[in-house]
């Protein structure tokens, strides 16, 4: 009767085992499927902040350039109001010249 008890704690303890090494071998796959995860994450997200930096620099550069035509653009628009005030000037000076004569 003391074997068969024996008997049977040995086959628990044995089928406790395996399920213990069962159990550990799922949680270091888990383990290992969680590695993955946060090296990819951690990859995407520094792809994520590259890419808004690349977009965040063409956007200075793009608002730059846009201050710089803007900038010619009303130079231009200064030399032409003072060219358009002499065009003037000369054609009332004309007129009023041909006017007298």
């Amino acid at each position: 009767h003391d074997g068969d008890v024996r008997q049977a704690l040995d086959r628990q303890i044995s089928d406790i085992s395996a399920a213990l090494r069962a159990l550990s071998e799922d949680v270091q796959s888990q383990l290992r499927r969680a590695d993955g995860a946060e090296v990819r994450f951690w990859d995407f997200q520094r792809q994520v902040e590259q890419a808004l930096n690349a977009a965040s620099d063409a956007s200075d550069d793009t608002a730059s350039t846009c201050r710089t035509m803007m900038a010619g653009f009303q130079d231009q628009q200064q030399i032409q109001g003072t060219r358009i005030a002499r065009i003037e000037a000369w054609l009332q000076d004309h007129g009023q010249a041909m006017q007298a004569d």
